[in-house]
């Protein structure tokens, strides 16, 4: 199997691909394959490339951002009385505002519920956060 049909496959394994995505990435990239190497590719498929990529580029980039945000690089078995604790205690939060003609560094203080209400409406700040430490 050469290398890039390796690769779709095993993220499909992993399921970090869907198979529909796999199958239309695997079809442009074959056409594209083609014409690396000279073949002339009729307008149709040259369209196709354009029209096809261009969404899988997109499909992609939501893939890749819901994967990152789905799939943690560590995970520990906790106590319950660990996870109380977690659940009781106060954090400081360091964010950054970027988009002001004087970019500032904000530090709050804030409970779990504080921390949930902030996040809650997210991703309509002009706010990102750069710290988060358990502080109590």
């Amino acid at each position: 199997m050469p290398p890039l049909s390796q690769a779709i496959h095993e993220l499909v394994s992993h399921q970090v691909l869907y198979p529909g995505f796999a199958k239309s990435l695997q079809s442009v990239a074959s056409i594209c394959n083609r014409a690396i190497h000279g073949e002339d590719i009729s307008d149709l498929d040259a369209r196709q490339i354009v029209d096809v990529g261009t969404a899988l580029l997109e499909e992609l980039e939501q893939i890749v951002r819901t994967y990152g945000s789905t799939h943690p690089v560590e995970e520990t078995k906790i106590t319950t009385e660990e996870c109380h604790q977690f659940q009781s205690a106060t954090y400081r939060m360091t964010t950054i505002v970027p988009l002001v003609k004087d970019p500032e560094r904000r530090v709050y203080i804030a409970t779990q519920d504080e921390l949930s209400a902030f996040f809650d409406g997210y991703s309509e700040f002009a706010e990102f956060v750069v710290g988060l430490e358990k502080i109590k």
